[in-house]
């Protein structure tokens, strides 16, 4: 999900950082850390959410056990309440073995949120817009074994229980001809695999990396529809003659029987296609293609210029390369963990919408890198 705090809150969290609580085992000579935690109070304005107000907690360590070539684990938690009545409780977290030889990845939530609709398609107007809210839990669970030094096979779990209880009257979702404008429930299992070649988990600067998930959704398994929705992302990374990285990602996906709205194929957000809002544009079928350079700046600062290209359509015989949307930016990086190479990112960014000529920024503060 989507998220817009001000940018002086990155500002503010680098300096309450500082007062970090922190344990070290008596048996690590190195002085590495094995436990941090760091929050902080938000507050913002946006379209989406009016003025918002909350706080920001993450941390990460190592299980009981842990030796320092291991990855440490992470959680973090965002909780917000808005101007437009909306509840935003947000807990996604990795948690890694002691020898790293399984990995359960996920995140758990409850919203109460006005999402905007746009349509359905890579072509629509900004005047084609419209709100509405809608009430939902949230799980997504990965758990992944190991079973080589670079290949991890799994499971997924998917499950929102979404339920509508505000639209637009003289809107598209009111015509009550587009699957799942009612609500509904989505619960889906299926296979997952990654092969992961990368240094490092959090910030790597050399390596390959594969994901695939398959998710399959079914009354059988409790859900309102059925549909697959099967997405794959590749990464990879290269490291220049001044330590910089380049840092290149390509991921795509597509949706199987008749998918509800809400879990379409979705272009933007935080981490794809930066600048548009999350699900500005939706469809059955979706590619995008970015690239990032990320360079040292002082201290625990770093910096990043990024852009990407993507689009969504009806099928793969359908998308339109001319099309797609051109996106870019800037970020500045805070190693909250410089050890493990964990870091607070604030991106700014956008795309220029042809039909209006305007420049529409977003603004993201997210722990850990975008791909």
């Amino acid at each position: 999900m989507k998220s817009c705090f001000l940018v002086t809150l990155f500002i503010l969290f680098t300096t309450v950082v500082s007062a970090q609580a922190d344990t070290t085992s008596k048996k690590d000579t190195t002085k590495t850390k094995n436990f941090r935690i760091a929050g902080y109070p938000t507050a913002s304005f946006s379209t989406e959410t009016s003025w918002a107000v909350g706080g920001y907690v993450a941390t990460t360590f190592r299980l009981k056990g842990q030796g320092l070539e291991t990855t440490p684990s992470q959680v973090s938690f965002t909780g917000q309440y808005t101007g437009l009545r909306q509840i935003i409780l947000y807990l996604p977290f990795q948690f890694f073995s002691k020898n790293d030889d399984f990995l359960l990845k996920g995140e758990l939530g409850y919203f109460s949120y006005f999402y905007r609709f746009f349509g359905v398609g890579n072509e629509l107007p900004l005047t084609n817009d419209e709100f509405y809210k809608v009430n939902f839990p949230r799980v997504r669970l990965y758990p992944l074994k190991r079973i080589n030094k670079t290949t991890l096979i799994g499971a997924n779990y998917a499950y929102d229980g979404f339920d509508i209880v505000e639209i637009d009257s003289n809107g598209l979702l009111a015509k009550d001809s587009l699957v799942g404008s009612n609500g509904g429930i989505l619960s889906g299992i299926g296979p997952s695999f990654r092969y992961d070649s990368r240094d490092n988990f959090y910030f790597p600067t050399k390596g390959l990396y594969f994901d695939f998930n398959a998710t399959f959704h079914a009354p059988l398994l409790g859900a309102t529809f059925n549909y697959g929705k099967i997405e794959y992302d590749v990464a990879t990374y290269v490291e220049d003659k001044v330590k910089n990285v380049w840092a290149f990602n390509y991921y795509g996906g597509f949706n199987t029987g008749i998918p509800p709205l809400n879990d379409m194929m979705e272009l933007g957000g935080s981490r794809r296609s930066r600048g548009i809002f999350r699900g500005r544009y939706r469809d059955r079928v979706i590619q995008v293609v970015q690239a990032e350079y990320r360079y040292d700046i002082w201290w625990r600062f770093g910096g990043v210029a990024f852009a990407s290209y993507g689009g969504v359509g009806s099928s793969f015989g359908k998308l339109q390369l001319n099309n797609f949307k051109f996106n870019y930016g800037v970020g500045l990086r805070y190693a909250i963990d410089p050890a493990a190479k964990i870091n607070l990112r604030l991106d700014v960014a956008g795309f220029d919408y042809a039909p209006s000529g305007k420049w529409l920024p977003g603004i993201y503060v997210v722990l850990g890198e975008a791909f």
